[in-house]
């Protein structure tokens, strides 16, 4: 479907404000050549300003799924008494809602690691562990996987929510901004076995604690340069997991 036939004026998009992880709703005003007019979003009484330059994640739902897009806001407008931005035209919708792969729920723990978001930030020896591991497409061998990680700080533990041969739901303590790196080495369990997998993902998307008092966030990460070998590892569990049908290649 073409960016121009999924936003039209009059629909309902939501934007993502990433420090308190709450999405606001607005709706398309106006289609312009070079951006979109939208109104001033809200969350009930609370209305989300944007500075002209910023950049935005905002969602459209599409027959019950959730399309994404980044989006920059070039100006703002005032009509009357009114205020309006106008936001760029995305390059790209993603449907993160049309899964590839069937998610299955499972707890599984999980160790990790947030990376920077420029590389050249970090220690030589990371950098290198982090060319291997994007070379290798991930790890599955314990002793290679102790070798990589090495070089990194202690990691933070979280565990799975579910998981699929293409990402994984996390739930830990803090949030991170979509886009954010993470290294994440996975312990695989079902029937018996045991089986680590170190992998590279980046979050798509974050949720805020659905209970205030447990405090943890939702975190979906898609998985970034995976072997085939890691993700047949992966996919090999998901089918020993009780009551889910076999797992999808």
């Amino acid at each position: 479907m073409k960016i121009k036939e999924i936003l039209r004026k009059g629909s309902l998009i939501e934007i993502l404000h990433e420090e308190n992880n709450i999405f606001y709703q607005t709706n398309i005003k106006d289609l312009m050549e070079d951006a979109l007019a939208i109104g001033v979003p809200a969350s009930g009484q609370e209305r989300l300003f944007m500075q002209e330059g910023t950049k935005w994640l905002c969602r459209i739902k599409i027959d019950s799924t959730f399309q994404y897009f980044s989006s920059t806001v070039v100006r703002r407008a005032a009509r009357g008494k009114g205020l309006f931005y106008h936001i760029s035209w995305p390059r790209a919708v993603s449907p993160y809602g049309r899964r590839k792969y069937h998610r299955y729920p499972c707890c599984f723990k999980v160790y990790y690691w947030a990376l920077p978001a420029n590389l050249v930030d970090i220690e030589e020896e990371k950098r290198v562990a982090l060319r291997e591991i994007v070379y290798q497409g991930g790890a599955r061998d314990n002793g290679t996987i102790k070798s990589l990680t090495a070089p990194f700080a202690q990691p933070e533990e979280a565990v799975t929510a579910d998981i699929s041969g293409g990402g994984v739901l996390l739930n830990v303590s803090r949030r991170f901004p979509a886009g954010t790196g993470l290294l994440l080495q996975i312990a695989l369990e079902g029937n018996g076995r045991r089986q680590n997998v170190l992998v590279k993902g980046r979050v798509v998307w974050s949720l805020p604690p659905q209970d205030k008092t447990a405090g943890t966030f939702g975190l979906a990460l898609q998985f970034e340069n995976m072997s085939e070998m890691v993700k047949r590892e992966i996919v090999s569990f998901l089918s020993l997991i009780p009551g889910e049908r076999q797992a999808d290649p």
